[in-house]
């Protein structure tokens, strides 16, 4: 009559099948693990991630870790790459915080935009042709905006919503 019932070894064994339990975390660097789209790979060997008032960008093969410092001080609100993984970008946190494109692999700051949200930014996006860029802004004013990033020019503002927008994205033809 024990058909039914699991035991301890059916548990270890469950246990073994599922991936969660056969990787292990060798080290943290502080990944924001409540940020959408935190982790972005740039190439094959680097991903990037928001910590803070950081930009860490870590090396998958020797473990090496490239930090810069967030601009605006008030930590990082978003992330993104552009479709070429030739720049990405910084939406930052604070009173009128910035947006930043950066160079890749040089991690030289190319644009600046300004006046996108009042408080932090919790989304960023390139459009599928990389001329476009749309950012989110939170409380208290979530405002939506498209940039032409090239020119550091809005091309459209509009209030987003009335409460904390997780990720904003363009229709694949946008």
């Amino acid at each position: 009559g024990d058909k039914g019932k699991k035991t301890k070894k059916d548990e270890k064994e469950k246990i073994f099948e599922d991936p969660v339990y056969i990787t292990s975390l060798v080290h943290s660097y502080g990944y924001e693990s409540a940020r959408l789209g935190n982790i972005l790979y740039i190439d094959d060997a680097h991903f990037i991630t928001g910590v803070g008032n950081t930009v860490q960008i870590i090396n998958t093969e020797d473990g090496e870790v490239e930090v810069l410092m967030g601009r605006d001080g008030g930590g990082i609100g978003a992330i993104c790459i552009h479709p070429s993984r030739k720049y990405f970008v910084v939406a930052e946190k604070g009173i009128n915080p910035n947006i930043y494109v950066y160079s890749y692999p040089e991690k030289q700051i190319l644009k600046t935009m300004k006046l996108g949200t009042e408080r932090e930014f919790t989304s960023c996006t390139f459009n599928a042709f990389g001329d476009k860029l749309a950012t989110v802004g939170a409380d208290p004013d979530y405002m939506l905006t498209v940039w032409n990033w090239e020119e550091e020019r809005i091309i459209l503002r509009s209030k987003a919503f009335g409460t904390k927008v997780f990720r904003v994205t363009f229709m694949r033809t946008d």
